[in-house]
C-alpha cells in the first residue's frame, strides 16, 4: 500500500531544480557567497527543502556544477552537425553556459581541482571535446597544437571576461572573447566577421 505521506518523487525533483534555479539567480546577482534563504525566498520552498536536498553550500554549489556539465552536453549534442565546425558549435556552447553561470566560473577557480566533482567535470568536458576536436584537426579547421584536455583552460578564459558590471556588458566581452579564442583555436576563420554569438 502506498504511503501517503511520501513526497511525489516528482514534485520531490521539481523542488530540487527549483531550489537550483534559483540559487543560479541568487548567486549570479550577489555572488556565491549570497545568504541561503535568498535562495529559499527566491524558489518560493521552505528552508527544510533546501537542506533536505543540500546538506551545505558546497553541496548546492557541486549539484550546480554537475547540472551544468548535463546542459552543456545537452547543448551541444543537439546543435551538432557531425561535420568540422563542430568544435566551434562547442566553443559557443561553452560561451553561453560561462553567460548563464557566471557564479560557477568564480567556484570553478576557488575549489581544490582534485575534489572529486571537479575531477568528474572535467573529465566529461575533455571527453565532449575529443570527437569535435579531431575532426576538426583532421580537416585542417582546428590548431593541431590544441588538445582536448586544454578545454577547461579555454572555459577559464571564457569565465574571465566575466567582469562587466551589467548583463550587456558581460554579453559584450564574452563575444569578444569568443572571437579572440576561435581566431587562436580555429584554423580557418573569417577575421572581419561579426562577433560569434554565444549558443
Amino acid at each position: 500500500m502506498k504511503n501517503r505521506n511520501l513526497p511525489n518523487r516528482s514534485d520531490a525533483l521539481e523542488r530540487r531544480e527549483l531550489l537550483l534555479d534559483a540559487a543560479n539567480t541568487v548567486f549570479s546577482k550577489c555572488g556565491v557567497t549570497a545568504p541561503l534563504d535568498q535562495v529559499v525566498s527566491q524558489a518560493g520552498v521552505g528552508r527544510a527543502t533546501l537542506y533536505r536536498n543540500f546538506p551545505d553550500r558546497a553541496a548546492l554549489m557541486e549539484a550546480l556544477l554537475i547540472r551544468a556539465a548535463d546542459r552543456i552536453e545537452e547543448r551541444f549534442l543537439s546543435k551538432r552537425k557531425g561535420n568540422p565546425q563542430d568544435f566551434k558549435v562547442l566553443m559557443q556552447v561553452l560561451a553561453g553556459f560561462a553567460l548563464e553561470s557566471a557564479p560557477m566560473s568564480d567556484y570553478w577557480k576557488a575549489i581544490d581541482p582534485n575534489h572529486p566533482t571537479i575531477v568528474g567535470v572535467r573529465a566529461r568536458l575533455v571527453d565532449l571535446a575529443r570527437e569535435p576536436l579531431a575532426m576538426g584537426q583532421a580537416a585542417g579547421q582546428c590548431n593541431p597544437a590544441l588538445q582536448p584536455t586544454d578545454i577547461p583552460l579555454l572555459i577559464g578564459m571564457l569565465a574571465a571576461s566575466l567582469r562587466g558590471r551589467t548583463d550587456k556588458e558581460r554579453l559584450l566581452f564574452v563575444k569578444r572573447s569568443l572571437k579572440f579564442l576561435c581566431e587562436g583555436v580555429l584554423l580557418q576563420v573569417d577575421r572581419n566577421a561579426p562577433d560569434w554569438e554565444p549558443e
